[in-house]
């Protein structure tokens, strides 16, 4: 992932596995950081951490409250209630990604942005892990800008693919 090397942080790959979010890749950052994945193959329930968040922001209706619903004994082990999954959820529908600024890990920021190809629902997030003294809002801008293009990139190459699959 481009981004990684340009920002010098820690760089998430998410994908959503049923109820949960896998991290299917990690670029590690010019320091050591905490993660809630820890590592790839690491699993979190979908509306935990801004990628799981990111990707679950763009369920339907009715699957967003299935999840929730089903994930809601799993939330009190990061003492989240679902209220503030909703908020987090709504918030990031209205702007496009989450940011969760120390919310999962104390001192720990994440920002994330869905990869939503054409005519497919929302399976995937690159999430950016940084310290929140990091997280300027001159370098929030940044960062989402160098997502967004990455993502931009990737989006573009899906939807290729699935033209060439109806074609």
């Amino acid at each position: 992932m481009p981004v990684a090397g340009a920002t010098g942080e820690s760089i998430f790959l998410m994908a959503r596995s049923g109820l949960d979010a896998v991290c299917v890749d990690h670029q590690a950052g010019n320091y050591l950081l905490e993660s809630l994945t820890r590592h790839v193959g690491g699993v979190v329930p979908l509306g935990i951490g801004s990628a799981a968040l990111a990707i679950m922001a763009y369920l339907l209706p009715e699957e967003l409250e299935a999840v929730l619903s089903a994930n809601a004994a799993r939330y009190a082990a990061y003492e989240l209630p679902v209220s503030t999954i909703r908020g987090l959820l709504e918030q990031g529908r209205a702007d496009g990604n989450v940011i969760t600024d120390g919310l999962m890990i104390a001192g720990i920021a994440a920002l994330a942005v869905p990869i939503r190809p054409k005519s497919r629902d929302v399976t995937a997030a690159i999430a950016i892990n940084l310290t929140t003294a990091r997280l300027t809002p001159g370098r929030r801008a940044t960062l989402l800008s160098l997502i967004k293009n990455e993502i931009a990139e990737i989006e573009a190459q899906l939807n290729l693919a699935a033209q060439g699959q109806r074609g």
